[in-house]
């Protein structure tokens, strides 16, 4: 077989399982019903970081204007 030793692209990291609890009744359950669920969720400015700008700039980051 072949290996893959460091080819293709780094794999992006993922984040932590979210567990949430969801009221269904055995007939919701029976019937396949479906529910949407909003998640909000932080991530870092890809621009800055995280920190407003880059480093020693006196403006503010132009994609999160942190």
């Amino acid at each position: 077989g072949h290996s893959n030793m460091g080819g293709g692209r780094p794999r992006r990291r993922k984040g932590d399982d979210i567990a949430h609890p969801l009221k269904v009744t055995l007939e919701q359950l029976y019937k396949g019903d479906t529910s949407a669920l909003e998640i909000s969720r932080k991530v870092l400015c890809p621009t800055c970081n995280g920190v407003g700008g880059r480093e020693g700039a006196k403006q503010t980051c132009t994609s999160c204007r942190g």
